[in-house]
C-alpha cells in the first residue's frame, strides 16, 4: 500500500511471526527424525483444554521453545485443580474480601492484557499465580463467574461445563467480558 502497488492498507497494524516448537532437548521437530509430536495424539491423551493450555503456556508467541512431557502433566494438574476449584468456590460462595476482590480485579486486567498482546504463557502465567495464592480464600459467587469468564479463551470447553455446572442458562463464551473495577487497581 505504502509504495502504491495495492489500493488498500494491510489489515493488521503489526505483523508477528510465531516461534518454533523444538523437540524435547531443543532438537528441530523432522518427520524424518521421528520427533514430531502429533497434536490428534494430545487431544487423546490429554484433552483438547489441556492441550490449548500447554501450547499457549510453553513460551513466548514470537520465540522458539523445547517440547516437554513434564510441562504438559503440570498444565494438565493445574486445569483439574482450577476446575475443582471453581466449583467448590461455588458451592462455598460467601463474601469476597477487599484482598480476594483486588486480586480479581489485577487478575482479569493481566489476563486481557496479555491475551491482546499475544502473551499467552503469560496469560496462563496470571492463572496459575493466582490459584496458587487464593486457592483457600472465599469469593462471592459474582467473583466465581469472573473466574470462569476469564479462563474462557485459555480453556474454552471446560468454562463452559463450569459455566452449565454452575446454574447458568446461556453460553460462556455469549457474556461479556469482565469489568475492571479501576479504584481496585490501586495497591
Amino acid at each position: 500500500y505504502d509504495i502504491g502497488l495495492v489500493p488498500t492498507p494491510e489489515p493488521y497494524q503489526k505483523r508477528t511471526i510465531h516461534g518454533m516448537v523444538l523437540g524435547e532437548g531443543g532438537v528441530k521437530m523432522s518427520k524424518s527424525l521421528g520427533n514430531v509430536i502429533s497434536p490428534d495424539d494430545l487431544v487423546k491423551e490429554y484433552g483438547a483444554d489441556v492441550t490449548r493450555a500447554y501450547m499457549m503456556f510453553i513460551g513466548p508467541y514470537e520465540g522458539d521453545t523445547s517440547w516437554s512431557s513434564e510441562t504438559i502433566n503440570g498444565v494438565k494438574k493445574f486445569v483439574s485443580k482450577y476446575y475443582a476449584f471453581i466449583l467448590d468456590k461455588w458451592e462455598s460462595a460467601g463474601v469476597s474480601g477487599t484482598k480476594e476482590k483486588q486480586a480479581i480485579a489485577h487478575l482479569i486486567n493481566r489476563v486481557e492484557s496479555n491475551i491482546l498482546d499475544f502473551k499467552f504463557n503469560t496469560s496462563i502465567s496470571a492463572l496459575m499465580e493466582f490459584y496458587n495464592e487464593y486457592s483457600k480464600s472465599q469469593f462471592a459467587r459474582e467473583d466465581v463467574e469472573k473466574l470462569i469468564l476469564i479462563v474462557a479463551p485459555s480453556l474454552p470447553h471446560m468454562a463452559e461445563e463450569l459455566w452449565m455446572l454452575t446454574g447458568h442458562e446461556y453460553s460462556v463464551h455469549m457474556q461479556a467480558w469482565p469489568k475492571v473495577d479501576t479504584s481496585l487497581l490501586i495497591e
